[in-house]
């Protein structure tokens, strides 16, 4: 048996009828009540890095306030209420936060007024 016969035998038994999904998974829908603190909460922050530093530019960056709450993450303002903002926290709720808070920067910040940054052009 040559090389490609083998190849070939093996391609063929590859070949598997592709396996249906039968289960769905349905999402409910999360009310207020599914995530109502059920005693003190702690409040923890996630700093997102808006702007690299540059030269005398020291950077820029934007502070998130987030608390876990039933396996939700909800955002608080620096006072502590909550925004409104929730995510399923999933296995880091460190992360959810940290892409809330940088999809909400986005939102708000217009890219009109950013720094440029040239490179030096060399001409004396």
């Amino acid at each position: 048996m040559s090389w490609l016969e083998k190849l070939l035998e093996r391609g063929n038994e590859a070949k598997v009828e592709p396996r249906r999904i039968t289960r769905v998974r349905t999402v409910t829908p999360v009310t207020v009540d599914d995530i109502e603190p059920s005693g003190p909460i702690e409040i923890k922050h996630v700093t997102v890095q808006t702007s690299s530093p540059d030269g005398n530019y020291p950077g820029s960056v934007v502070v998130g306030y987030y608390s876990v709450q039933r396996g939700f993450v909800v955002m608080h303002d620096e006072h502590g209420k909550p925004t409104g903002k929730r995510m399923a926290a999933g296995n880091d709720p460190r992360r959810a936060a940290y892409l809330i808070t940088r999809e909400s920067w986005k939102a708000e910040a217009p890219d009109f007024n950013r720094r440029l940054n040239y490179q030096p052009l060399g001409i004396a």
